[in-house]
């Protein structure tokens, strides 16, 4: 859809924020609930405070999305 944001697109397919640990959009990190995320040496969409979940960034035709629940930090512990 023209103009949806991330936001959007999660109300719209029925994801709760709260069911989501980390984000990915095009292969770089928009946020997550880990402090170490930022560290880990992902390129990221998120300037400094990758935590501060703000899923305003608009959704483009071709963009590819990472959501990962709870259980992401297992994967690089």
């Amino acid at each position: 859809l023209e103009n949806e944001t991330l936001h959007m697109l999660l109300d719209r397919i029925g994801i709760s924020v709260g069911e989501l640990y980390t984000i990915f959009i095009n292969s770089r990190l928009l946020t997550s609930r880990t402090k170490i995320a930022p560290f880990l040496g992902y390129q990221q969409v998120c300037d400094e405070n990758c935590q501060t979940w703000d899923l305003t960034v608009a959704i483009n035709d071709g963009d590819r999305l990472g959501l990962f629940g709870p259980d992401m930090p297992a994967l690089v512990a």
